[in-house]
């Protein structure tokens, strides 16, 4: 028969098996942060690559709209970008900010979105939050001029 210190009621086996349970269980939860990071950064970083490929497509195919001034033939390609998932709003500015087609949830105001004059051609990243990430892609109006770019 066995008898127990009152000072000390576990026995050597229980304190054993509290601690490998209390380390399994710090394991499991510093790997469960972890992978929640990871995936994290994987989820924005292809929301950030499906983000330039749209803006980038819908820029190359706002040029010939912006050229003739008719916003109208560009909506209907405004319309189906925004009706992607993830896409809040869809904005195509003129070099001076005044909006041609804005549909949706615009973050930001155009009056503050940055310069555009000498920016490499392709969608960059100017805001992000936790609601939103905004991209901004310039439409040259001919190929390689880079002193007349609009942003979309």
């Amino acid at each position: 028969m066995r008898v127990r210190s009152s000072l000390f009621p576990l026995t050597l086996r229980q304190v054993l098996g509290i601690v490998y349970l209390l380390g399994i269980a710090l394991l499991a939860v510093g790997i469960a942060g972890g992978l929640r990071d990871h995936l994290n950064g994987q989820f924005r970083e292809q929301l950030l690559h499906h983000g330039r490929t749209l803006a980038e497509r819908l820029a190359e195919d706002s040029r010939l709209a912006l050229i003739q001034r008719a916003p109208e033939n560009i909506r209907i390609r405004a319309d189906a970008t925004r009706d992607f998932p993830n896409v809040a709003g869809v904005a195509i500015l003129t070099r001076l900010g005044e909006p041609l087609v804005a549909i949706g949830t615009l973050p930001f105001s155009p009056a503050a979105r940055p310069p555009l004059a000498g920016a490499a051609p392709g969608a960059r990243l100017i805001l992000e939050d936790d609601r939103y990430l905004v991209l901004v892609a310039p439409v040259w109006i001919a190929p390689g001029q880079a002193d007349d770019p609009v942003s979309l």
